[in-house]
């Protein structure tokens, strides 16, 4: 197998895992709420990723990476996720798993805003019809599902209406932290020795 042909095939591979990751979260975060409260599901959640990330973590600091500097610059990105993981960790109590891991995906929209009005390196795709194509489509897929989620209960469930408009919020204020945090990230770690 050729060099492209391997990559392709890697990269794919690795797409397609992330994917199936990704979608099984909400699925565990739901069968969770009845045993544990979101704040609690934060703590084994970022217990777990702390454990992963800290050989990583030792290396760095051993090597003289992780710096003064590197730490305050970090300092927004990280507030930024904080607030997008505690919503994350709250939408499971209002919405039913499906729902979530369509409305977490408006986060690119507002990764793709930003990204065109801070990077001048990204705008050139203003010019692209498929790029407007993929807007008008994510637009119309969102208000679709919305219109449907809201719509969807029958009137008699007690507070089902409320249940999905304060679910709604929750999970597309999160997708709004979501957004704004590779942006910031790029922002703020862009020349760092870990960024590049």
């Amino acid at each position: 197998m050729n060099t492209r042909k391997r990559r392709f095939v890697l990269g794919t591979g690795a797409a397609l895992f992330a994917m199936a990751c990704w979608g099984t979260v909400p699925l565990f975060m739901k069968a969770l709420t009845c045993h544990m409260n979101s704040w609690t599901m934060n703590m084994y959640r970022y217990g777990f990723a702390g454990l992963l990330y800290l050989p990583f973590i030792v290396s760095y600091a051993k090597r003289s990476i992780l710096t003064k500097e590197l730490f305050i610059r970090s300092l927004p990105p990280t507030v930024i996720n904080i607030v997008g993981q505690v919503l994350w960790a709250l939408s499971p109590y209002y919405l039913e798993p499906g729902i979530i891991g369509i409305f977490i995906k408006t986060s690119l929209i507002w990764s793709t805003a930003c990204s065109l009005l801070f990077f001048a390196d990204e705008r050139p795709l203003i010019r692209k019809p498929a790029f407007w194509t993929g807007v008008v489509l994510t637009f119309c897929s969102i208000i679709a599902m919305s219109v449907s989620q809201l719509g969807s209960r029958p009137a008699a469930e007690s507070g089902s209406l409320h249940t999905s408009i304060i679910g709604l919020t929750i999970i597309l204020s999160c997708a709004v932290f979501w957004g704004l945090y590779p942006v910031s990230v790029k922002m703020k770690l862009k020349g760092c020795l870990l960024y590049t």
